[in-house]
């Protein structure tokens, strides 16, 4: 995958030159010209600053707290309908209880006619809740793993759930190298044909 972005991204850059060279008359725009390398260079970081890579290190967040906590390993027992210790138990019965506290909260900014999170006609999307949806679901998988942890028994103190939060997962570095490479060439193809 990785390689594919970056022969794609050569591809563009070498195809848009040929091609403004070989018509220069056309709509094309060459990334190697001037203007083109200018481009590269002087949009990179705007082209990155999307929320898809928000999205991923707040999901990243989630996933690591989920795994650190603990939640994780007590989800996989109780599906596998293992038998729980009792500080699992009651790790599990904070979290649920959180989860509903928390759904609750969403639900009564999102339901009422002229709720808070609704957009400015009244409808669920777009509003301000579709555009924090990803943001709030991550939220809520990490502060429900933070509670597992702490009635489990796993988190202790402070510096327990700091470091649970820090613990992301392995892929994370992988998928923002993707997603730098792929949101370029995107943002490439766009700017050659516009």
């Amino acid at each position: 995958m990785l390689l594919t972005l970056v022969l794609s991204q050569v591809a563009v850059v070498l195809g848009s030159w040929l091609w403004t060279a070989a018509m220069p008359a056309s709509y094309m725009h060459s990334l190697l010209s001037d203007s083109g390398i200018r481009w590269f260079f002087g949009t990179f970081v705007e082209n990155q600053a999307k929320p898809l890579i928000v999205w991923l290190l707040l999901c990243d967040i989630a996933v690591g707290c989920w795994q650190a906590s603990g939640l994780w390993v007590a989800v996989k027992a109780l599906c596998q309908r293992l038998p729980l210790e009792a500080q699992q138990k009651s790790g599990l019965q904070a979290a649920i209880g959180l989860m509903v506290v928390e759904a609750a909260v969403i639900l009564l900014l999102t339901l009422p006619f002229h709720a808070v999170l609704l957009s400015v006609t009244g409808h669920l999307i777009p509003s301000s809740f579709s555009v924090a949806f990803i943001p709030i679901l991550a939220f809520m998988a990490g502060t429900v793993s933070i509670a597992y942890g702490l009635f489990s028994g796993i988190l202790h103190n402070y510096h327990d759930v700091f470091q649970c939060v820090c613990h992301g997962t392995k892929c994370l570095k992988q998928l923002v190298v993707l997603y730098v490479l792929a949101t370029e060439l995107y943002c490439s193809i766009v700017y050659v044909c516009s």
